[in-house]
């Protein structure tokens, strides 16, 4: 299966979802009563629906490209359940270190995570990209911070009264990392054995 295709299908999913009726959303939403509830679905569903349209969009784009320069790496299979592993991770760490986050909504902790992860894995293949790596990965923490310390300008893509959940794009980064530093090793000799096949997955 194409690798651009399956990034392409979980960004349009993103963006899909954004359309569908509110008591829908709502039943896919992380919800933190929910969830201890019993409703483990939205472990995963919290990361795809959205706060309307512009939010999804931003994040199914940023998502599709950081997919896509995984997939490429580590092939659309494992690029696949590095998500459907991560979305729960994401959650379970907003359920333990946020009690007082009841709704959370985006992509965006998953678009870190594979962001982070393309990152890191440009940053050992192709050297001659680090100078760029090492500019928005500045630039990256720095909106961290600023998110962190509520001190991001009042533009967003996010609708009056709902404020960015930082925590969540630092799991992601961290859960990033580990993935691209778990699956290093295995892809970089396949890399080395097969040559150029690689590059079409």
């Amino acid at each position: 299966m194409n690798a651009l295709r399956v990034s392409i299908a979980l960004a349009a999913v993103c963006c899909a979802v954004a359309w569908v009726p509110d008591w829908l959303a709502a039943g896919l939403t992380y919800d933190r009563h929910a969830l201890q509830g019993g409703q483990f679905w939205r472990a995963w569903t919290g990361h795809l629906v959205h706060f309307g349209w512009p939010h999804a969009l931003a994040d199914g784009m940023v998502l599709l490209v950081a997919m896509t320069i995984v997939a490429h790496f580590r092939g659309w299979c494992v690029t696949a359940l590095a998500w459907l592993a991560g979305a729960p991770l994401v959650s379970l760490g907003l359920l333990a270190t946020l009690p007082e986050l009841q709704v959370y909504r985006g992509a965006s902790a998953m678009a870190t995570m594979m962001g982070t992860a393309a990152a890191c894995m440009l940053w050992r293949a192709e050297p001659r990209s680090r100078g760029m790596i090492a500019l928005l990965a500045t630039g990256v923490t720095i909106k961290l911070w600023l998110d962190a310390n509520g001190a991001m300008p009042a533009y967003t893509t996010l609708p009056e009264g709902i404020r960015v959940v930082w925590q969540a794009h630092a799991l992601g980064a961290i859960l990033g990392v580990a993935f691209a530093g778990a699956t290093a090793d295995r892809k970089v000799k396949g890399l080395q054995l097969r040559g150029p096949e690689t590059l079409t997955q």
